[in-house]
């Protein structure tokens, strides 16, 4: 009989002490149940920190500017925290209920934040990126962050990357994303929705899946990688599944799928999906903590979180947005859009066409073509009109909730927009190429247009 190693008993012993944990919840569903209407709804922010000479900034840096931000402040109610990359940080709100407090509050409260974060930056004579990705730091040179986590992580990802996998992206200039440390890139906007008990967990995640693609078209803003133009809208889940994709050979011709991206099937319960949680690696080891690893680690589009008394939610297919206005007008798409589904009992669409739209918004953005429900009848037509009826549901799912016109149609002006002068990596596109016609060499291009753009803060 063959003797476990040390890696195999550990993952033993996080498996048994992650299923003690999920059945404790599964145990007490009174305690994460909901009476009361609310929308409540946190964000987690990813921003990147330059030097003045566009280097990554050293990670001290980044944590002065994070230092500045939890000042007085308890680890329970941070506002930034550390990411993968050693120049990247992660900016939080406190939950808020839309609904009771307004729109306006959770922007105001965003917008202070933001505006916290670029004065520590600028005070350290740091820029920063606003942007799906972080296009000037060669993913060759890329500076983790020194937790264990983004050590251990990156480097189980690369050791088992399965040998001739294809990890070049482009359609226009190619960049190999092989290193799993290229997320550290690519910056997120991602929005946190409190749900009212277990089986509205489990609705609101499977109508989300829904909504990914077209989120990813809308708000499209990652395409400038590795100093190069890859022509795609939106790489980041694409850069991210080949990055972290483990499989053997043998495990891809049987069809079984990473742990990023959508899910090979919609989840039946809360049981279901904790144990399809459970069959991919915890690498890390904390017993104590093996439910929020097992989390941390399900890098789906969007996934169920358990904060206190709440189940949440959270919706992860958005890149950053250039403004705070952009953001919560993605926010507000998002949360729209899911309340018309469960308001509609909008049937689920076949998770293949939600992938079609998902490649389709990833390579083409508002310039393809997707599949969607009319009706109850299935069409496929141009992604611009799609979008549109996407938009109009989504305004009908706030009225619904019972938030006021007033509060959200100025959000959806930016939204309805984009229909016309296409996502945020379309614009930054046609402006970078235009100061290339005027003989700005290509970085200086990219500095200009990001300016221009708002993604890029001196």
């Amino acid at each position: 009989m063959s003797r476990l190693t040390e890696r195999e008993k550990k993952e033993s012993e996080m498996r048994r002490a992650y299923y003690d944990q999920y059945q404790e919840i599964l145990n007490n569903p009174d305690k994460y149940k909901k009476t009361e209407k609310v929308v409540k709804t946190g964000l987690e922010m990813e921003y990147s920190f330059l030097e003045e000479n566009l280097n990554q900034a050293p990670e001290n840096a980044r944590d002065a500017i994070m230092e500045d931000l939890n000042s007085g402040r308890s680890d329970k109610y941070k506002l930034a925290d550390v990411e993968l990359g050693a120049f990247q940080m992660e900016l939080r709100t406190d939950p808020i209920d839309i609904l009771r407090s307004g729109v306006g509050t959770l922007e105001d409260e965003l917008d202070s934040r933001v505006n916290l974060m670029l004065a520590a930056a600028t005070k350290s004579r740091l820029l920063t990126i606003s942007c799906g990705t972080n296009p000037f730091i060669e993913i060759d040179k890329i500076k983790r962050s020194t937790k264990e986590k983004y050590i251990l992580v990156p480097n189980f990802h690369n050791e088992n990357k399965r040998w001739g996998l294809n990890t070049i992206i482009g359609t226009k200039e190619c960049v190999n994303v092989r290193d799993a440390a290229v997320i550290a890139v690519c910056n997120a906007m991602q929005v946190n929705l409190e749900a009212r008990n277990f089986e509205d967990s489990i609705d609101k995640l499977n109508r989300s899946f829904i909504i990914v693609p077209f989120a990813m078209a809308l708000g499209g803003n990652a395409r400038f990688l590795n100093n190069n133009d890859t022509g795609l809208t939106e790489l980041r889940m694409m850069a991210w599944e080949i990055s972290h994709d483990t499989r053997t050979l043998e495990e891809t011709e049987r069809g079984a799928i990473t742990r990023i991206g959508l899910p090979g099937l919609y989840y039946k319960d809360l049981r279901d999906y904790f144990q399809r949680m459970s069959v991919y690696p915890f690498i890390l080891y904390s017993p104590e903590n093996a439910l929020a690893i097992a989390t941390g680690l399900n890098w789906r589009d969007a996934r169920i979180k358990f904060k206190e008394n709440s189940a949440v939610v959270e919706f992860r297919p958005t890149s950053m947005q250039p403004t705070v206005s952009e953001n919560i007008a993605m926010v507000l798409f998002y949360i729209g859009r899911l309340a018309w589904s469960q308001k509609e009992n909008e049937p689920l669409l076949d998770l293949s066409l939600v992938e079609e739209n998902r490649n389709s918004s990833m390579n083409h953005g508002t310039r393809g073509e997707m599949w969607d429900l009319v009706g109850h009848k299935l069409t496929k037509e141009l992604t611009k009109v799609v979008l549109k009826r996407q938009i109009k549901r989504a305004k009908d799912g706030l009225s619904w909730l019972g938030i006021p016109e007033e509060q959200y149609k100025t959000y959806f002006t930016i939204l309805n927009n984009r229909l016309m002068e296409g996502s945020p990596s379309d614009q930054l596109t046609e402006i970078f190429y235009n100061l290339q016609e005027e003989g700005f060499s290509k970085k200086d291009s990219l500095v200009l247009a990001l300016m221009e753009t708002k993604g890029l803060y001196i």
